[in-house]
Order: structure tokens, then sequence, then C-alpha cells
């Protein structure tokens, strides 16, 4: 038998045991060894025994080429004859990249009986099911891989880690699955979803797109989703008693890995063949998916958290919202309208879509330090007295107070202190100036006054659209910022933006 391990500079990483006459290696699937590698050609090199009972390596005139290493030499093979040569004890074998090859050992040995480090084909799915809920499994698995399938892990955690939006967050998971399986054709994610208690599926993608999303099949469903464990199937198993339904999907061979966040199973993810592509999966594509999907459970739990952090933010802003609504007849109405276009003004401005995101949910509370502020003073019909008219602006500074304690809505916290600063530096509280005053706070100041003017109140009615952007105009460079003011005119001069900001009766 021919023993080919794969080092790198610790030391092994992946070995395989194959009793062949020839052992082909390179990049295709085709290959009895496959070196997902862009220096690795599709039909890069074979080894072989030889009628003397020993080893030889011949490289098919690839464009990296091959070498050994023999005692600190290289011997390069494109200077033999015949582009082979001969594999000695100790020898190491140079594929690819000669910067940064993929080195191999070989060696001729008796038979063994398999070994769980011995590649070949997919195994019986009685023997091939994964149980990944035992400790320190996928630890295991990772520290078997060669140096392309840790560098493909670690691009997906990378990719992964930073996406926050669940959906797409599994859209890239599946994208990544596809690549990384090159014969794969299809890729299906479930999880499990806390209202119907089932498991659903949530992205569906092939090598054309997206694809019409299935149920579960059910011995799937109690294999993977009930015993926790993962599976390599084909369309030859005949005694698997999901035949009928890969027969029905056009299914050739598949695998399955549970999504484990710590104790949470939070669903599957199958990558399977479908239509007339042959060939089985291995129990190293297993065990590569396995360690792929418990990557993608740990950033779908973080993006799950996520979402409920952000569901308690607007929780406890429409919570906040409703408290001044009920103590403020004028509120009502004007924190949504000052949101709204607020959010108007950080888009034309190019603002980020979480940028826009805290404008808008700054807008909803830049009034709500007016809960600390007495009923008589806040609805009065009448002029405010000098004494009350401090005590109103004093609502910035409690608003603050109010928002402080939230460690979430401290993004929002200088835009609602400071939404009363004039470019000028004449506004309170701080008396800031210019870019000194945060640009949130600038566009707040904006879209308030704006719609102050345009709104309607129990004591007067609002003015037209063009008199309120004339008096805004007339204080931009002295209480507003000019570029906000600008642009809030700019936006306005559209029909669909003028629409949807048109004030009504309150």
């Amino acid at each position: 038998m021919i023993r080919i391990a794969i080092l790198d500079g610790g030391g092994e990483l992946r070995s395989y045991l194959l009793d062949k006459q020839v052992v082909r290696i390179g990049r295709s699937e085709a290959n009895d060894i496959v070196l997902r590698n862009g220096y690795i050609s599709s039909r890069h090199a074979e080894i072989r025994r030889d009628s003397s009972a020993g080893l030889l390596l011949e490289d098919f005139v690839t464009t990296n080429g091959s070498m050994i290493r023999r005692d600190g030499e290289l011997l390069p093979l494109e200077d033999k004859n015949d582009y082979t040569l001969r594999v000695s004890d100790g020898d190491e074998l140079l594929l690819g990249d000669p910067a940064q090859p993929v080195c191999l050992k070989a060696e001729l040995v008796g038979r063994v009986e398999s070994s769980p480090e011995s590649e070949g084909p997919a195994l019986d799915l009685s023997e091939d099911a994964m149980d990944v809920t035992r400790a320190g499994t996928v630890d295991q698995l990772s520290a078997r891989f060669d140096r392309d399938a840790l560098l493909a892990l670690h691009e997906l955690s990378s990719r992964l880690v930073a996406v926050l939006d669940l959906d797409t967050l599994l859209g890239a998971f599946a994208d990544s699955v596809l690549g990384l399986f090159r014969t794969a054709n299809h890729v299906a994610i479930h999880l499990h979803d806390a209202e119907s208690r089932e498991y659903r599926p949530m992205v569906v993608r092939t090598r054309h797109g997206s694809d019409e999303l299935q149920p579960l099949s059910r011995a799937v469903r109690d294999r993977v989703l009930t015993r926790g464990e993962a599976l390599c199937f084909s369309d030859a198993d005949a005694d698997f008693s999901m035949s009928e339904s890969l027969v029905d999907c056009s299914i050739r061979a598949g695998l399955c890995a549970p999504l484990w966040n710590g104790e949470e199973l939070m669903g599957m993810v199958q990558v399977d063949r479908r239509g007339t592509l042959t060939g089985a999966f291995t129990r190293r594509d297993l065990e590569v998916l396995v360690v792929f999907a418990h990557q993608a459970a740990l950033a779908i739990g973080n993006a799950r958290l996520h979402d409920n952090l952000r569901s308690t933010v607007e929780t406890t802003i429409r919570g906040l919202v409703r408290a001044l609504e009920a103590k403020d007849e004028y509120t009502s109405g004007h924190s949504e309208a000052v949101r709204d276009i607020s959010r108007v003004i950080a888009r034309e401005m190019g603002l980020t879509e979480a940028q826009v995101r805290d404008v808008g949910r700054a807008a909803l509370l830049h009034d709500i330090g007016k809960i600390g502020i007495p009923y008589d003073v806040l609805n009065k019909k009448g002029r405010l007295e000098p004494e009350e008219f401090q005590l109103l602006k004093s609502h910035v500074e409690v608003g603050a107070r109010i928002l402080d304690p939230f460690d979430f809505l401290a993004p929002l916290l200088p835009m609602v202190r400071h939404h009363h600063e004039r470019w000028d530096g004449r506004g309170y509280p701080d008396g800031l100036k210019g870019t000194a005053i945060p640009l949130g706070a600038r566009i707040l100041a904006v879209a308030d006054t704006y719609h102050a003017l345009v709104s309607h109140r129990a004591y007067r009615d609002g003015v037209g659209t063009a008199t309120a952007l004339d008096e805004i105009r007339r204080h931009a460079g002295t209480q507003f910022d000019q570029q906000v003011v600008d642009v809030l005119v700019r936006a306005l001069d559209r029909e669909d933006v003028a629409a949807q900001l048109a004030p009504t009766t309150g």
C-alpha cells in the first residue's frame, strides 16, 4: 500500500493510505488526492510503484512544477528525463508554488487495517454518522485539516463574523459552502423557528442562484436534528431510509451537518449533488462541513443576539416616546415626523444605513427630556416667561440623563443633548459652534425646526413648505448648518420626498 502524508512546518496535517498501483494528485476531483490550491494543476502529478518495489514521482509538465527535497537539496523534476524521479526514504515531495509549496511524504507500507485517518470512498451511512456533541470534536477535526482547508475556514470565519443581518449571513454561508465543495450544486440551510417550534428552510442556493425552499426529509430530520449527527449519504445507500426522497429530488450524494451553538441545536446545513452529477462525498468532506457549520452556528447565534438587542432598543424607544406623548399633546406625531425628515437628510448626505438608523432613533427621542418639564409649562398656549423658557431649555440635559444609563443608546445621547446648539455658537446647552456640533444633532435641528413650522398647532396653523424653507434658509450659516439646509431644500424639490414629508394636522 502507498501511504502519503501532507506536511506542514509543524508536522503531519493529513494522511492517506491507498491500496493502488498509481496515486494521482491534483486540484480536480477526479484525482485520488485532491489539493484545493491555486498553484496546483488540475492533473498535477502521480506517485506510482515500480518493478523494483520502490516509488516514482512524475510531474505532468505543470506550470509550477514539482521537486524533491533530499537531505536539504532540491531536485527539480524538469531537469530529469521524462519528468520523473525516484522517491527515497525521507524525501519530501514539493508541489506547486516554489515559494510556498505543498509538502508531501510518500512510502510503501504493508497492508494494514483502515485507520480513522485514511481517506477513501464515502462510507456506509451507519458508519459515517458523526456525533458532534462530544466536547472537543470540532477542534480535533480542524487540527487534521490541510493548509488550504484551514485557510478556507479562516476566510469563512472572517466573512461571517462581521455580518449581523441574519438573512445576509445565511446567504453568505450558503455561497461559501458552494465555493468550498466544487462538485456540489445545491445547498440548503434550515433553522429552528421559536414560534412554530419547527425547523424551517431559510435559504437554498444552487449554482444558478436561489431555489425553491423545500421541507426537510423526515429521515434527515431524525438523524441530524434528533440525534445531532452529521451524515454522508448517496443514492447507492440501498438500505438508507431516505433513498426514496433522494430519488424524488434527483439527489446523487450529499452531506448534512447540525448547527450547534453551545448546547442549542439551531438547525442544519445540507450540501448535495443533484441531477446527472455522479460521485460520492468522502468522510473528509463531512469533517470539513462539520467545522464550517460550527463556525456558521456561532455567527448565527451572534446575529440572533444582535436582533434581540435591536428589538430591545426599539421597544425601549417606543416606550419612552409613549411616556412623553402621554404628557405633551404636541409631541404626539412630532417625533415620528422629525424622524422621517432626519432620515431623508441623512441618506441624502451619504451617511451609512447604520448612521441613518441612529439619526432616526435620536429623532424619536430628541424631546424625551420634556418628561421632566412641568405639565403647565410644557403645554402652555401663550408666550413663556423667561424663567419658564429656561426651564424648558433644560429638556436637552434631562433627556441626556434619561438615556445615559442605557449603554445601547449611547450613540444617540450626543444628538439628543446638542440638537438645540447653533452654528454660530449661541445655542444651548454647551454653546458648541460649527462642526463641533455632532452632525446628527445638526440634522435634527433642521428637521425639528422644519416640522415645527409646517405642522398645525391648536393655537396656530402651520406655514407652507416654501415659507418654511425660506425661513430656514434665512438662518442658514447662523442657526443652522448651511450644508444640511441645502440638502433638505434639494430633497424637497423631488415630488416623492415632498409627498412623503407632507405635514398632517395634529
